[in-house]
């Protein structure tokens, strides 16, 4: 009899072992970078032929790279609504900002209705810090709710804005206290700056000194006749983009090195949208829904007691499941409104259920163009025009041959789940209050081109 007793005591004491072996940490801390205006395909770790990003590379190589994220549009204002809603445009009902057609108009603010991520964080216990450098993320637009801290920069660059986030971490961030960080970097966004020594590197010998790159990008393609033949400026632009990619990768290389990034810690790389470069004729962003200005990158870096190998994923994604993911990940309830789904199981198993539509949505400058990829098949409707295109991505990666009258009914199909998202985002009444911008917000977004 005591033998059995012995037996049974030591199968509880392994049993409890492995629980207790298994319960997640308590000391998870989740920082969370978007940056502006970063495509995937300009980062050395997505195979760009210039080692532009070597911290974030080491990053992705003990983490998950996301090889197709899709963001729900391609400009500031709608796309990080959705990051910190997990909703789409018509849903959450930033759709056109302060601008239409250059004129000024009262800008759209996120509605306190809306969860987001601080908000969900904080009743779940986590001190909440972010500091916004886009002033479309200020807190007038509504997106500080949620934040125990939250500090607006204006566009400062990323050293700037680190030495910002340093005198308010040493008094804030605390070890007694699970914390949210989030950081918005604004450098590779036009104006481009050349930053050394990579522009040296990267740029020929030929002098700009008479190009004045702190021109609006409206009116620098108009002045310096900014098309496909004229190869040597453009270049040149890619050049300093690429440059400022290695200067915001060098200034997070220097953030982690004085944060508290421990092993489990949640670390999350992203973007609110891509930019183009003419590759369909366009220059900047939010002008189109083609994957220059969509696609986004994506890098994990998971808390270690998860324990889940390092891969790379190929299948879409949006920016709407990253809110989700981490609710998921923390074992925090969903919000049931959300249009976003967690993506941990895919992290886990490397397969996903189903075969989803995402969508994106262009409001912007007076446009409707809406969006929806599923797998290799991705369908624009241009609304004003009553144009639609239909991409092969697995044969037509940049999108250059429209299908869509050799395959009406795959365009059929992607034009109803386009019909069914509006709908649905009909039925989630969402409330959107203005707000009128001041004189130093007409005159910021005047000096980015936004408004003529």
């Amino acid at each position: 009899m005591n033998k059995v007793k012995n037996i049974v005591f030591i199968f509880l004491c392994f049993l409890l072992f492995i629980i207790n072996c298994s319960e997640k940490p308590k000391n998870i801390n989740v920082i969370l970078i978007s940056i502006d205006t970063l495509r995937p395909d300009h980062l050395s770790c997505y195979g760009y032929k210039r080692n532009t990003t070597p911290f974030l590379d080491k990053i992705a190589k003990d983490g998950i790279i996301f090889k197709n994220v899709i963001s729900s549009s391609s400009w500031t204002a709608p796309a990080m609504a959705s990051l910190f809603t997990s909703l789409n445009s018509s849903t959450h009902k930033i759709l056109r900002g302060t601008f239409r057609d250059g004129n000024v108009y009262n800008q759209e603010v996120l509605q306190n209705s809306l969860n987001t991520i601080p908000m969900i964080l904080k009743k779940n216990g986590f001190f909440t810090m972010g500091f916004a450098n886009n002033l479309i993320l200020s807190k007038k637009s509504g997106f500080a709710k949620g934040f125990d801290v939250f500090v607006y920069t204006r566009y400062f660059n990323s050293k700037k804005l680190n030495e910002t986030i340093m005198n308010f971490k040493n008094k804030y961030l605390k070890k007694d206290k699970n914390f949210f960080l989030w950081i918005h970097y604004f450098d590779p966004h036009w104006p481009y700056s050349a930053h050394s020594p990579w522009i040296e590197k990267y740029a020929s010998k030929k002098n700009f000194e008479y190009i004045d790159f702190k021109t609006k990008s409206t009116a620098f393609l108009n002045k310096y006749k900014l098309d496909k033949n004229n190869k040597e400026l453009l270049d040149n632009l890619i050049d300093r983009y690429d440059s400022e990619i290695n200067f915001l990768d060098e200034n997070i290389k220097n953030l982690f090195k004085a944060l508290p990034v421990e092993d489990n810690n949640l670390v999350i790389v992203t973007a609110d949208h891509g930019e183009e470069f003419l590759e369909h004729n366009g220059f900047n962003h939010g002008n189109n829904l083609y994957n220059q200005t969509i696609r986004i990158p994506l890098i994990i870096k998971l808390p270690a007691y998860m324990n889940i190998k390092k891969i790379s994923i190929d299948e879409d994604v949006g920016i709407i499941d990253i809110f989700p993911t981490i609710l998921d990940i923390l074992n925090i309830p969903e919000d049931s409104k959300f249009e976003g789904k967690s993506f941990l199981s895919l992290m886990k198993n490397g397969k996903i259920s189903g075969n989803r539509v995402i969508i994106s949505e262009l409001y912007r400058n007076n446009k409707k163009i809406i969006s929806s990829t599923q797998g290799r098949w991705k369908y624009i409707h241009y609304y004003k025009t009553k144009k639609t295109e239909l991409f092969d991505l697995k044969n037509d990666k940049y999108e250059i041959e429209n299908l869509v009258d050799k395959n009406p009914a795959i365009s059929s199909y992607l034009e109803n789940k386009i019909n069914k998202s509006l709908e649905s985002s009909k039925g989630k009444k969402t409330k959107t209050k203005l707000v009128a911008p001041d004189k130093n917000t007409v005159k910021a977004l005047k000096s980015l081109g936004y408004i003529e």
